[in-house]
């Protein structure tokens, strides 16, 4: 990486489709960077010592994760895209962010990560299609405002769930899930 030293300005960066099996330690050098793109690669995890505190945006889509912590390397993180790993865990440890975005599709999730309603308010959308998620506790609505469940096994949902969704003004997606019953229909979610 010595190239791009002398560009420490550099705001994106794609390093998508190159096989990467680490992260390189040089992207520490740029303190500017916002999005970085390294989708398509071979790693398998996420080294917590890469200074990657300005990163806005981070894409990690296909590639060989089987757990991502979100900590405070990610402080400024708006959207975050890990779909498409076995990510069979997802934590967070030690962060404040205000993120957006979380897309953790087409993973090995088998519950719902309900620490993120503790670390952020700010969530819009989280999906967590695709998965092996059988139950959702109440927890879940104080994940996000659009929550994505898809594909997953889930076969009973919380108490009053259609009156909560309603009443919280979210949306949920729960199509081509095995429920038992479905939930009173309102035009906030989707079977």
């Amino acid at each position: 990486m010595p190239v791009f030293s002398k560009k420490s300005k550099l705001r994106t960066l794609d390093l998508s489709h190159n096989l990467l099996t680490i992260i390189p330690k040089q992207l520490g050098v740029f303190s500017r960077l916002w999005s970085l793109n390294l989708s398509y690669n071979e790693l398998t995890e996420v080294d917590e010592n890469i200074p990657l505190q300005n990163i806005g945006r981070l894409e990690l889509k296909k590639n060989q994760l089987t757990n991502f912590t979100l900590s405070n390397q990610f402080n400024k993180i708006k959207y975050l895209q890990l779909s498409q790993n076995k990510i069979e865990k997802f934590t967070i440890k030690d962060n404040d962010c205000s993120l957006y975005e979380l897309i953790l599709s087409d993973n090995h999730l088998i519950e719902v990560p309900y620490e993120l309603s503790l670390a952020n308010k700010n969530i819009y959308l989280a999906d967590f299609s695709n998965n092996q998620i059988r139950e959702l506790t109440t927890k879940i609505f104080n994940i996000g405002r659009t929550v994505k469940l898809n594909n997953n096994l889930i076969e009973k949902l919380p108490e009053r769930f259609s009156e909560r969704v309603t009443k919280n003004n979210q949306r949920f997606y729960l199509k081509n899930n095995p429920l038992k019953r479905s939930p009173k229909s309102t035009g906030n979610i989707y079977l």
